[in-house]
């Protein structure tokens, strides 16, 4: 009887002081997150049914992860309002030190205009921080203004002592007509946009084309390019795109 009271005892115990803690733990909150680099890629038009932008920073501690974004896209005014925002959870256990994020942020389908770009700062204040051209589409029967390669990869290779800087694209053809023709290089401020066009050319006698699994790779030189901190924005085929940040 004795060792039974002990037991029962013991959970109890145990059961007020999981309560204590989830009772005493504070909630995590929703808080607007400047951030320290916008890079806007200057290629969309208002075929593109999903412009975007990429924005990276810093977190002051491990307490801090990214957390959802809410726009708004005032179209008359040409004005977009963005409020990037981070999950805070309060932590006796957060570690003191930066935690660098990268986040791209889709504004859906914009309309044809030059738009500015504001940022909400942890005060509740818009910082303008760049603008955003969405041009009048040169083919509006078609998704992109050309045929983009089906890209689903990319990485940044070699360095000073190895040779020059390159950018890596990859994918796989799935027709045996499509080819890579060449890949247009635009450098826009702190944005490299890769444009990887291909065309659609028969080895066929009959100009017969049938579906195959035909990998690609090529490379793109960047070493020409002053050192910094680029987006590296790719082009894809179905109005996609691969975007990454690279130090060059």
């Amino acid at each position: 009887m004795k060792l039974k009271s002990l037991l029962l005892l013991s959970f109890l115990v145990c059961v007020v002081s999981a309560q204590a803690v989830v009772v005493g733990a504070k909630p995590a909150t929703l808080v607007p997150v400047l951030p320290r680099t916008v890079f806007v890629p200057t290629g969309f038009d208002n075929n593109d049914p999903n412009v975007s932008v990429v924005v990276e920073g810093e977190f002051p501690n491990s307490c801090y992860k990214v957390g959802p974004t809410k726009f708004v896209v005032d179209k008359s005014r040409k004005k977009i309002m963005i409020s990037s925002q981070a999950i805070y959870q309060p932590s006796s256990f957060c570690l003191m030190m930066t935690v660098p994020y990268q986040k791209i942020i889709d504004l859906q389908f914009v309309p044809v205009g030059q738009y500015e770009l504001s940022f909400v700062d942890s005060r509740g204040s818009a910082i303008k921080m760049g603008m955003l051209p969405v041009a009048q589409a040169k083919r509006p029967d078609s998704v992109d203004n050309y045929l983009y390669a089906p890209v689903d990869h990319i990485a940044l290779a070699g360095n000073d002592d190895s040779g020059p800087q390159t950018i890596v694209l990859s994918g796989t053809f799935r027709n045996s007509c499509l080819k890579l023709r060449e890949v247009k290089k635009i450098l826009s401020g702190n944005v490299i946009e890769l444009l990887p066009i291909t065309e659609y050319v028969s080895d066929s006698p009959t100009g017969a084309c049938k579906p195959v699994l035909r990998p690609f790779r090529t490379t793109v030189d960047v070493s020409g390019i002053k050192n910094g901190k680029y987006l590296v924005h790719v082009r894809a085929m179905g109005g996609q795109a691969i975007n990454q940040i690279y130090d060059l």
